[in-house]
């Protein structure tokens, strides 16, 4: 299970499940990420300028239940679900604790049937698994 993380132009820090991670075979690395479009703050990552995407270990599939139904309560991402949250490239919010996770810089916005596209080039990777192409 994944999540995905940004930050609006006011700073307010967004977050909600991932649909489909797939690497791009690309100079620089790249990856297309796929969110709900019928999530609340879709509009937010389509115009993001950094998103994170975060790669969860078993027993964390709370927190993207929680991001789906409330995408702007970080409190409870820390306090209830134990997340550490640190800021990352572009002001993002950045979960500690989880298996891997990319900072990417959106480069393309394509919407197909129900979830929206993200191209992303690969920005900074903490990834053990080889995820970016």
């Amino acid at each position: 299970m994944m999540v995905a993380t940004t930050a609006d132009r006011a700073g307010w820090w967004w977050g909600c499940p991932v649909t489909a991670l797939t690497p791009v075979p690309a100079e620089p690395s790249r990856v297309t990420i796929g969110i709900p479009r019928d999530a609340e703050g879709y509009r937010t990552f389509t115009t993001a300028d950094a998103v994170a995407v975060h790669v969860l270990r078993a027993g964390q599939e709370a927190l993207a239940d929680h991001l789906a139904r409330h995408p702007t309560d970080f409190d409870t991402v820390q306090s209830t679900h134990g997340f550490r949250v640190d800021c990352g490239f572009g002001g993002v919010p950045l979960l500690a604790g989880v298996v891997s996770r990319l900072e990417c810089r959106p480069v393309n916005v394509v919407t197909a049937g129900g979830r929206v596209l993200l191209l992303a080039q690969v920005v900074r990777d903490d990834c053990r698994g080889g995820l970016a192409a």
